[in-house]
Order: C-alpha cells, then structure tokens, then sequence
C-alpha cells in the first residue's frame, strides 16, 4: 500500500478547546499528517464542505481526510495510526454524546454488538461494522470522499470543489406516510371527476408533487454524519468503529451553590456537618420544582 497522506480537516464551533488544541499539536508533530485545514462556523455542514473545500485546493494528492471536531480531545499519534492501520473506508473510534446519558455516537441497534464487544480484553476487540458514526475524529478514505460529491445545482464536477458538497442534513420519511397518507389521498384523487381539461390535469399533478414533497415534514433530522455514511454506504462503502481505542468529547457545566455544597459535605469538615443537615433538607423541601437542580452527595471532592 502507496505511504497514506492525511490530511486534517477541522470543523469549529466557535473556539477551539484548549485540549483540542494541545492534542492537535501532539499529533501535528508526529509527522503522521501531511497537511491542516479548518472551517470555523455554527452550521456543522458547511463547515465540513468548506474543509474538503480546503483539502482539494492546497493538498491534491491526499489519501484519506482525518475529520476532527474543535471539542474532541484524549488523541495522539497513536489513535491516528491505529485508525489507518484498520484500512477501512470509513472508521472512527469510540465516542460519546456529551448530554446524558452519553451515548456512543452510533445507532442504537449497534449498542448491543458494542457492549459484547467491550465485554472482551483490548487485545481481542475486533473493529465492528455499524450503519453510521459521528464525524467527531472519523478518518475517511479518498474513494468514500470522491463517491460521495455532489455537485450543487447549476454547476458542473468541471468546475471544481468550489461547487461540491459532501455533507447535508436530511429528514426520515414521516411515520404512516405509505401506509395511511398516500392512501388515504389516492381515494381522495379517485371519486373526482376528471376531465381532459389541462389546467385540472395540472392541478392534480401539483397536487401529487406537494404530497411527496411534504413526506419529511415534521419528521425527525437526520444529522450530517448519519446521511454521509448512509450515502456512503449506497456507493459501496462500509463504516466502522475501533473499540480498542476512544477520544473524548469536551462538554460545559453550569456551577451554582450546590456544587460548593457537595464539595463542603465530602471534605467532612465543620461547614460540611451543618450542610449535611441543608443538603437533606433541600432534598425533601420539593425536588420536583426546584428550577436548580437538587445537589448530590457524592464520595470523590471535586477541585
């Protein structure tokens, strides 16, 4: 196999994380990447179009785009060489949601597979096929890249990545829509007493097109990440995930008072004792209409 060329293409919220960017340099410095692009905007979509953007005009000859997140930290060189060495077309390590109850980013008819899988030692997890994954750190090959342009309306692919796509949002289908809707507006069609007139020939046609078009209304989002592995997948191009490494997604917190109370309980010291008593009191007070969230009594101080 040709030396791989990866080249990185960052997607920013709004900054990049101060681990985010401690990690990046580890990496960088390894000589394991051959090149470094980055979007910054609030629209995950354009974001990671703009990167690939980038990717096509300054480094042509790249083998596989390194998708990374400005929130995703706890990588190095390893991660990246673990994840070329799977040779897959699309592959990522283990990642989590950073919401409860911090779901790994893939379906959740593959959890069952992930959990048997992370039952067994590291030395005998296996890379495991899943129908999508998140584009947190996710390496992709040229091929997947490549079977998976679109060009914008109006353009042609010989006007370069200027007019591409790789990335967008999409809707399901709405729940019943073949199995009570276009039904149910078919017998609607029927009883009307057609006419070879055009105008009502017309009609009914828009009428057909607006019924298809609003299948997706009010239905759920798909995320950028799911549809470009789903239309991966229809070109032939499978997705995995390595279990026998993980990345780690950077949240926020909001502090108040009840985080200063857990800590003054679990250092046991004077305050502590008289807010043991507050904290129980909080507790049986009513939990359930608290806007703040009640404080829990946890065993490990915080800093």
């Amino acid at each position: 196999m040709n030396e791989p060329k990866v080249v990185i293409a960052m997607s920013i919220w709004d900054d990049l994380k101060a681990r985010t960017h401690y990690d990046l340099i580890r990496v960088l410095n390894t000589g394991i990447i051959a090149g470094y692009c980055q979007c910054v905007g609030s629209l995950l979509p354009s974001t990671r179009n703009e990167a690939v953007r980038q990717v096509y005009e300054n480094y042509m000859d790249f083998t596989h785009i390194l998708f990374i997140d400005g929130d995703m930290c706890g990588f190095d060189g390893t991660t990246v060489d673990v994840l070329i060495s799977a040779n897959k077309p699309i592959v990522s390590p283990l990642m989590s949601r950073r919401q409860p109850p911090y779901q790994p980013c893939i379906p959740e008819n593959s959890l069952r597979d992930l959990a048997m899988q992370l039952q067994k030692p590291i030395d005998k997890r296996k890379v495991l096929k899943v129908p999508s994954t998140g584009m947190g750190f996710t390496l992709v090959k040229r091929e997947v890249i490549e079977s998976t342009c679109e060009v914008i309306a109006g353009a042609s692919k010989d006007d370069g990545p200027r007019q591409a796509i790789w990335f967008t949002g999409d809707r399901n289908i709405r729940e019943n829509f073949f199995d009570v809707e276009v039904p149910t507006a078919l017998k609607e069609l029927q009883v009307r007493e057609w006419t070879d007139d055009e105008n009502e020939l017309e009609v009914g046609f828009e009428e057909g097109v607006k019924l298809g078009l609003n299948a997706r209304m009010g239905a759920p989002v798909f995320g950028e990440d799911f549809v470009f592995c789903s239309r991966a997948a229809v070109a032939g191009h499978e997705t995995y995930i390595d279990p026998t490494i993980m990345v780690l997604h950077i949240g926020e917190q909001a502090y108040g008072v009840h985080d200063w109370m857990d800590w003054a309980v679990n250092k046991h010291n004077i305050i502590g004792n008289r807010l043991e008593h507050g904290v129980s009191m909080w507790k049986r007070k009513d939990p359930e209409k608290n806007n703040s969230r009640p404080p829990k009594i946890i065993r490990a101080g915080r800093g």
